[in-house]
């Protein structure tokens, strides 16, 4: 279990329905499964784990293994060494992966909560632009 600032989360909810960002992470479901060799080669085998809120109170809890790739819902498996754990509201996710919200103003201004690797965190966002472009 993570803490990040404070609050622990022990949240394993894979029917959050009606979130914004509910197609962007099928979105990311169709890419690995399509292009695993590209976004691997990109995120560099980093394992991230993230939160998705809705007005402060976790709805989804999912992690990405990018050295398989694979997206694991629920807490993440003991057997996993995370590089990066990430919290951030469902509008505000949505709203940096379509580009409207910067992350790093996010992470500033603590919209975007980050506990880990920062240089994968960056990665990550690299990882977002990339799988914008992808046809899925």
């Amino acid at each position: 279990m993570f803490s990040l600032k404070g609050t622990f989360f022990n949240v394993s909810t894979v029917n959050a329905t009606g979130l914004e960002s509910e197609e962007i992470i099928e979105k990311i479901q169709r890419a690995i499964a399509k292009y695993p060799n590209p976004i691997k080669n990109a995120m560099k085998g980093a394992v991230v784990h993230s939160y998705i809120t809705k007005g402060g109170t976790p709805v989804l809890e999912f992690t990405i293994n990018f050295n398989i790739p694979e997206i694991i819902f629920g807490p993440p498996t003991s057997n996993l060494n995370l590089d990066v754990s990430v919290q951030v509201d469902d509008h505000d996710f949505t709203s940096i992966y379509n580009g409207s919200l910067n992350a790093q103003y996010a992470y500033k201004t603590g919209k975007l909560l980050i506990q880990g690797n920062l240089d994968q965190a960056m990665r990550l966002l690299t990882g977002i632009k990339l799988l914008k472009g992808l046809k899925v």
